[in-house]
């Protein structure tokens, strides 16, 4: 029976050496740098369905394989819900701003009993329309 031999690192490799603290250091540093640390940006509505637009070609071309324009695709229709609920209100107080109007529509009094529930935006958006509502 012949013995199993584990190759050893090249000699240029084990000079500049994992060990070494000043290239751990180095390394280390890299990784900490302002880009690594930073979040990418959230991409805007309409970059999201540039992306979206593009995945079936890049499917084609084989750039990428169907899970993974799927996966890509959930992730910008995500993103998209997000935009769709911070334009209507809902992303912070819970309510739709349409909603709220319709509520102080039908009973007034419930208004105050939402108040804590809602957005600064939201009450003055009550306000003007009970103002608008006051000149007529």
């Amino acid at each position: 029976m012949s013995e199993l031999s584990i190759p050893k690192p090249p000699d240029d490799a084990s000079a500049k050496g994992s060990n070494d603290a000043s290239s751990r250091g180095r390394s280390k540093s890299r990784r900490r740098g302002p880009q690594a640390s930073a979040a990418p940006p959230i991409p805007t509505a309409e970059e999201c369905l540039q992306k979206l637009a593009h995945l079936p070609s890049l499917v084609a071309l084989g750039v990428l394989t169907p899970a993974q324009s799927n996966s890509m695709a959930a992730a910008f229709r995500e993103i998209l819900r997000h935009h769709q609920r911070a334009e209507s209100g809902t992303a912070n107080s819970g309510v739709a701003n349409l909603d709220v109007l319709a509520i102080a529509a039908r009973d007034p009094n419930l208004i105050n009993m939402l108040a804590p529930m809602l957005s600064k935006q939201q009450l003055d958006l009550l306000m003007e329309r009970q103002e608008d509502r006051s000149d007529d």
